[in-house]
């Protein structure tokens, strides 16, 4: 009695492209927001310093 092997799923090039388009669009945005996110935290980093960060009132 043979076995058979199992079924293997195959991704097609052109889900693969559109894959690779996302991770890269993906990877280009979180490289615009980072600085914009350091410097969001490093203001209220300085605003709970100050005791005016209206988070902690």
């Amino acid at each position: 009695m043979e076995k058979d092997d199992p079924p293997q799923l195959v991704t097609p090039t052109s889900v693969k492209a559109i894959i690779l388009r996302i991770e890269a669009a993906q990877l280009t945005r979180a490289q615009e927001v980072a600085p914009e996110m350091k410097e969001s935290l490093l203001h209220w980093d300085l605003m709970r310093r100050l005791g005016t960060d209206p988070r902690f009132e």
